[in-house]
């Protein structure tokens, strides 16, 4: 990297001012405006593209939050829909039994349950 000695930050900063003189008063506000606008603003463009990109992240999440709710409705009405489809969800799930019945559970080596 080089390092800038006095004599160029002066060449530099002569050829500046020789470009600002150049440009007439409306060019000028023109281009003042457009930086104001996309890098000084409250409001700026760079801003709002950062959180366009955010709104687009959140909407998807949306979608998918959507999407698994249909799948669990759907599931739900599965299970629910019939006395015979809920008496064996709460069998399998909650290891329910009548009054008259004995459940047997079988399990590994381990003495953990097969099914989980």
């Amino acid at each position: 990297m080089r390092k800038l000695t006095p004599r160029k930050v002066f060449f530099i900063m002569e050829k500046l001012i020789d470009i600002i003189k150049s440009l007439n008063f409306y060019k000028l506000g023109l281009i003042s405006f457009l930086i104001f606008i996309t890098f000084l603003d409250t409001g700026s463009l760079v801003k709002q593209f950062v959180e366009w990109r955010k709104l687009q992240a959140i909407k998807e999440e949306k979608l998918d939050f959507e999407q698994k709710t249909r799948a669990l409705e759907k599931e739900r009405k599965e299970i629910f829909g019939t006395k015979e489809s809920t008496e064996s969800f709460a069998r399998e799930k909650y290891l329910m039994k009548k009054p008259t019945e004995t459940v047997f559970i079988i399990v590994d080596k381990n003495n953990q349950s097969i099914e989980k």
